[in-house]
């Protein structure tokens, strides 16, 4: 089984500030995550927290944050 890596460059929408990054796709995700360290340093802020099942059944609960968009720029995948 492969993977897709992506290069994205995500921004906050209130800041302007932007990184590019490197990504692995997921094409059955609902969310886009990204650590929160990284968001914060673009200025991006938790707006809400929420539960999420992970594939072994456990629940987590994690800060979402809105405000933030990216663009893909290139991909690459394994065979």
């Amino acid at each position: 089984m492969g993977y897709v890596k992506v290069k994205a460059r995500v921004w906050c929408l209130e800041s302007g500030v932007s990184k590019e990054v490197s990504l692995l796709a997921d094409i059955g995700a609902i969310y886009t995550t990204l650590p929160s360290s990284f968001l914060k340093e673009l200025g991006v802020k938790p707006m809400d927290v929420r539960k999420f099942k992970l594939a072994n059944s456990r629940i987590v609960e994690k800060e979402v944050g809105y405000g933030s968009s990216f663009l893909f720029v290139g991909f690459s995948r394994s065979l």
